[in-house]
């Protein structure tokens, strides 16, 4: 369920039945005696960052698109706009092309900057506005398609040209071509394909956008495709993966009328055609070179040959980020060797992310021969950017192991997103993730499971010694963590009873943000009937969970922030004052709320939100927070969800790190929580982190960033805002303390957010009764008791 990510994180598995009738076997990948041999595969792997040298101060954005290889030169497009206020650009006789910046900045193979092309020099004519749009291949030389405008109209009336730039000359060779597109089309991407340029076209109309293809070759048309005619009204609207699949056709995948749609492309004709149960979908990494289509994965580059793939070059059998890599675009593919270039990490958005160029050799032996293998499983679908840092950092400088990623993958135990009910979604996505967790338990108990669990913190029903070694030991040992440099708050709070299962890495803070005028001095949360007035009162009867979310949704995550409550010394506790007045005020003050929604909605979006809402729920982040914050003020408050006794925020704990309790590698896989622990891999997290020095350098960013966007809209662009609109531009004076009340928001959290899911679902699936006067709350409370305990027992 996209729109509660994190939310809904705590409730991800349901019933984990380890009984011998249920059992599943796992993966089955742990290799925790293995050694890495000479002869194992191995790909020298060059990492280059190119430049290309621009004061980004000068500039009200820049951005780059569309890199190139063109024989040894790397060849990329910049887009940029001088610094200009509103007043100048409104004078009628100002020169809009002495703003618009088209260059083409060439580099060579190690990254150095060899030359720029400014083309705005080559496309301006007098009396028009010109810009660069894309660039592909031509040869030796690169084409180019750019719009220009009428200087004194300036409307959205285009003009759409393509011509071919010697690199050498920086010049047009020969004459440009005009293309025959509407005024209001422009080439929003193009790919380079089998020789032939694939152009999605924008129309913009006053109120939408509309999606067309064409085909080109160096400026002349092909052909076009009319998708309503071949595949129906609507059935595609919008394109984004296009890869050949041979024989002179595209295979193009997108979707229309609310729904995924895959089609073959005959290049010449333009013809379409549906595609049945096509394995790709828009979130695949495809290119194709030379009549072959490969992969970018999350694991590494794939051969695809008939929907089916083969290993090509596999990111354990080389070192990188394989976060930052796997996003990236292929720029080439020979015979054991490939350039990859992708976006690396920035701390302001405004300074724009650096380009990173991989490149892949096949090497003659492998350098990390004698190393052992630790197995790491990441139970969270995906590597965040400070994880596959740490990861290559690790292999890169440890002597005596190397880490390999082992999949343990939601995903495959079955996950039914079609509904529109979000509900009956995170059902889904209850049941595959319980699988998931009990394929991986089986793993664990046998020994074949990974040494080390990233993410095993959001999995309630692993915290224990059957399954995960207890890091006490390890943090105060000899090779242990010195804890004044880490926030030993969180990392006591982590623990279970006195026993510590995981790593807490990153963490957020969950919980409700409002003027902290309409509430009591020193409140730090709700009880329920404190609760039930300040929705009636200060939200004015909108209840703030459940305006984007379920009230299912909102039940767990108040079961979450008091599982301390529900389960003590191995017996749960249902049959409490707690939790009949937890389900009590469920029952009569929170209704059904929001079920079904676009899953592009959701609560997190607060950047959009109406800054008149009473109250938000949010995530306490450093990278958003502060824009959430603004919108209340320095008076802002930030309170836990209602309780029994109105305790405070709660964390929810984003990466974690944990070790098998049977590993045989236990010493190496401490060594790999460790470097994952260091302030030189924290730093790059996009939450609160657990090493101090990290998180002062995280909060520094985001000041600086407040500090470039007051700059931007106040110097560059000439607006006036007063101290009270800031907040409406997501702005705050530097001397606001914001970050001091962020700090203490931080301190406020009154302990860990977090279940045993398997429990949690049973509970959510028993209340439902309760709350549809189905059954009393006795009779609910009874059943839970028997089946929770049920499985809680058959767990240990």
């Amino acid at each position: 369920m996209k729109y509660f990510q994190k939310i809904t994180t705590c409730a991800l598995a349901a019933t984990m039945l380890l009984g011998m009738g249920t059992m599943m076997t796992g993966c089955g990948k742990k290799a925790s005696t293995a050694v890495i041999e000479a002869s194992d595969s191995w790909y020298n792997t060059k990492r280059i960052e190119l430049d290309a040298g621009y004061d980004v101060s000068e500039f009200t954005y820049i951005q780059h698109n569309t890199p190139l290889l063109v024989k040894d030169s790397f060849v990329v497009l910049y887009l940029a706009q001088k610094s200009a206020t509103f007043e100048e650009m409104r004078d009628p006789n100002f020169d809009y092309n002495s703003i618009l910046v088209s260059d083409l900045v060439l580099f060579d193979k190690d990254g150095n900057k060899t030359n720029t092309i400014n083309l705005n020099d080559e496309i301006a004519t007098e009396g028009s506005v010109a810009q660069v749009t894309a660039i592909s291949p031509a040869g030796d030389g690169v084409g180019i398609f750019y719009i220009t405008q009428d200087v004194k109209a300036l409307v959205a009336d285009y003009k759409n040209y393509y011509a071919k730039i010697d690199l050498s000359t920086g010049k047009m060779v020969g004459d440009p071509v005009e293309l025959n597109f509407g005024k209001q089309d422009v080439i929003g991407d193009v790919k380079n394909i089998d020789g032939y340029d694939i152009l999605s076209v924008i129309t913009a109309s006053d109120d939408d956008y509309s999606f067309h293809l064409n085909i080109y070759k160096e400026g002349n048309k092909v052909s076009d495709i009319d998708f309503d005619k071949d595949l129906g009204k609507g059935k595609m609207q919008y394109f984004d993966k296009i890869f050949s699949v041979g024989e002179g056709k595209l295979r193009v995948i997108g979707y229309g009328n609310d729904e995924n749609i895959t089609a073959d492309v005959d290049i010449e004709s333009g013809r379409a055609t549906v595609v049945e149960d096509s394995k790709y979908d828009l979130n695949s990494n495809l290119s194709s070179f030379d009549g072959k289509t490969y992969d970018l994965s999350d694991d590494g580059l794939k051969l695809v040959e008939e929907d089916k793939e083969t290993d090509f070059i596999l990111f354990d059998d080389c070192n990188v980020n394989r976060c930052e890599v796997s996003s990236g675009k292929i720029l080439n593919v020979s015979d054991g060797s490939a350039t990859i270039i992708c976006d690396g990490y920035t701390e302001n958005a405004l300074e724009g992310a650096p380009l990173i160029v991989y490149s892949f050799e096949k090497a003659e032996k492998n350098p990390n021969a004698g190393k052992k293998i630790i197995t790491v499983a990441n139970l969270a679908g995906e590597l965040d950017y400070s994880e596959g840092e740490g990861i290559r950092v690790f292999n890169e400088t440890n002597k005596d192991y190397f880490a390999k990623i082992v999949t343990y993958d939601v995903d495959d135990y079955g996950i039914d997103n079609n509904s529109s009910n979000n509900d009956d979604k995170s059902a889904s996505n209850d049941k595959a993730a319980a699988s998931m967790a009990n394929a991986l338990a089986v793993d664990l108990m046998n020994g074949t499971g990974p040494d080390v669990i990233l993410g095993a913190a959001d999995f309630g029903e692993l915290l224990n010694e059957e399954y995960l070694e207890d890091l006490t030991t390890y943090v105060g040992g000899d090779n242990g963590l010195d804890t004044s440099k880490y926030y030993s708050n969180i990392i006591d709070a982590s623990k279970t009873g006195d026993k510590l299962f995981f790593m807490p890495y990153s963490y957020e803070v969950v919980g409700i943000l409002c003027d902290g005028t309409s509430i009591k001095d020193g409140q730090i949360g709700f009880t329920y009937d404190e609760y039930n007035d300040f929705v009636n009162t200060v939200c004015n009867g909108e209840e703030p969970y459940t305006k984007y979310g379920s009230r299912m949704d909102f039940f767990k995550e108040c079961i979450a922030n008091s599982s301390e409550t529900w389960v003590k010394d191995g017996k749960v506790n249902f049959d409490s004052d707690e939790f009949r007045a937890l389900a009590k005020y469920f029952k009569e003050n929170v209704g059904e709320g929001v079920i079904e929604t676009d899953d592009d909605a959701s609560i997190f979006d607060s950047i959009y939100s109406d800054s008149s809402e009473g109250a938000q729920v949010i995530f306490l982040n450093p990278r958003r927070s502060m824009i959430d914050m603004c919108k209340y003020g320095t008076g802002s408050a930030f309170l836990g969800f209602p309780s029994m006794d109105g305790r405070g925020p709660s964390i929810s704990i984003y990466s974690s790190g944990s070790v098998s309790a049977k590993s045989d590698n236990k010493d190496g896989a401490w060594d790999f929580l460790k470097t994952l622990a260091s302030e030189d891999i924290q730093k790059y997290s996009d939450s609160n982190v657990l090493n101090i020095a990290a998180e002062e350098k995280i909060l520094e960013d985001v000041e600086k960033l407040n500090s470039d966007l007051y700059t931007l809209y106040t110097e560059s662009y000439g607006m006036q805002i007063s101290d009270k609109d800031l907040a409406q531009y997501g702005l705050y004076k530097k001397d606001a303390g914001f970050v001091d009340m962020y700090k203490e928001f931080l301190k406020e959290a009154s302990g860990i957010s977090s279940s045993n899911k398997a429990i949690t679902n049973i509970v959510c699936d028993e209340i439902q009764s309760y709350f549809a006067d189905q059954k009393d709350i006795d009779t609910v409370i009874g059943t839970i008791q028997d089946r929770t305990q049920t499985v809680l027992d058959e767990s240990k």
